[in-house]
């Protein structure tokens, strides 16, 4: 099994310069991993992230506090577990011991995670059928646009004005704006 750990880069931002040697620098001098074991992956385009999420056994995601985190979504509909913080926005998306796992910020947790879902292959089938399962029921487009009918409904029932259920709608059509996006292969 390899490692592949894939993020945004950009060189100019001297966090991802020193965070990226960081890791480097844990992974192969501190804990003594090959070189052929880990694969770091700074920068990549739409297809080639839909190949690595679509071939992995499991996506971390590490992000804490993140407002809502299209990654896991994107996982799940590719049939991939993911295995999250449990905090922010995978709260709302990965259903824990489901379709993945939510973990505490602790390497034992994490670690324990990773090699529950590599030793028994059909666990991690099961999540990735469920997580797929998730998004075709909570964050497709048809659920979107029935969640935003009743929105709009309830609004449009409860004010009369017209201006109010305006503002309302393109109040609700840019908080679920993140869920629009084509995620189901």
């Amino acid at each position: 099994m390899k490692l592949v750990i894939a993020g945004g880069w950009d060189a100019r931002v001297e966090e991802n310069v020193s965070y990226h040697k960081e890791l480097e620098t844990l992974a192969f001098e501190e804990f003594k991993f090959k070189q052929s074991s880990i694969k770091f992956i700074r920068s990549f385009d739409d297809k080639e992230k839909e190949k690595l999420i679509a071939t992995a056994r499991v996506v971390l995601y590490t992000p804490s506090n993140e407002h809502f985190g299209i990654v896991p979504l994107e996982a799940m509909a590719h049939r991939t577990p993911v295995i999250a913080v449990n905090n922010g926005g995978p709260k709302e998306t990965i259903v824990d011991g489901k379709t993945g796992f939510l973990c505490e910020s602790n390497a034992q947790t994490w670690s324990e995670r990773v090699l529950d879902l590599a030793q028994d292959l059909k666990k991690a089938e099961s999540m990735g059928i469920e997580g797929r399962k998730r998004v075709e029921g909570s964050f497709s487009f048809s659920e979107f646009r029935e969640k935003l009918h009743k929105a709009v409904t309830s609004a449009k029932a409860s004010h009369s004005s017209r201006r109010w259920t305006v503002g309302i709608s393109l109040a609700v059509i840019f908080s679920f704006v993140g869920c629009i996006y084509c995620l189901l292969p």
